[in-house]
């Protein structure tokens, strides 16, 4: 298999609706999971050429910089880093009216967009990605999971999300966004790192001149 390293240079494989087609097509379990849940199998594209903006990019670099004040080992680091690059990809096949709600979900509705974790998983594992990778993308809103590498990634997507505007919300701060997290059931180890995703969103954030 390839390794983590290579596969950041694999990045670009779900950058079309056709390797999105092939995955479905060689992977009969991503129908089911979508017929199971009464979701007709169509490729978001909108939501497939705007998954790799904001969020996505904030979420790799507090992932990064959790896993290396952790001490992971450069290649946890690297399969993290793909990890969290690809965890929403499962979201282009979610339908664009649940993804771009204007209010609040409804709960068969947020059953639906939950599912794009494991869809997520299934096209991972269908484009050839490591094991590791898949995994981490399917449990990353899993707070039971025992995957260390998903629940750094579920830090960071936690906190992108919250960090940030939306159209439907204003951008919290950063005691706001720890606070949800102390409610995550999150570890110890990862909850006492709040000054890592601090200095990470400050040093993203900061005005062009001021970065080093």
């Amino acid at each position: 298999r390839s390794s983590a390293a290579s596969d950041v240079h694999k990045r670009q494989k779900l950058s079309s609706v056709e390797d999105i087609k092939t995955a479905v097509a060689s992977n009969p379990r991503i129908g089911q999971i979508l017929y199971e849940a009464g979701v007709p199998l169509v490729i978001n594209y909108q939501n497939l050429s705007t998954i790799k903006e904001g969020h996505l990019n904030d979420t790799v670099e507090y992932s990064k910089a959790l896993a290396k004040k952790l001490g992971l080992s450069p290649e946890e680091v690297k399969t993290v880093e793909v990890a969290a690059a690809f965890h929403d990809i499962g979201k282009s096949l979610i339908p664009a009216e649940y993804l771009n709600k204007n209010g609040a979900l409804s709960k068969d509705e947020r059953k639906v967009v939950n599912l794009h974790a494991v869809l997520g998983y299934e096209l991972m594992k269908s484009l050839g990605y490591k094991p590791e990778i898949a995994e981490a993308v399917r449990d990353h809103h899993n707070p039971n999971s025992k995957n260390e590498l998903a629940q750094i990634l579920r830090m960071a997507d936690i906190y992108s999300a919250m960090t940030e505007e939306r159209p439907y919300k204003p951008a919290r701060s950063h005691y706001d966004a720890m606070r949800v997290l102390r409610d995550c059931k999150l570890p110890d180890n990862l909850i006492k790192l709040g000054n890592v995703l601090k200095d990470a969103h400050d040093d993203l954030h900061a005005p062009v001149q001021q970065r080093a």
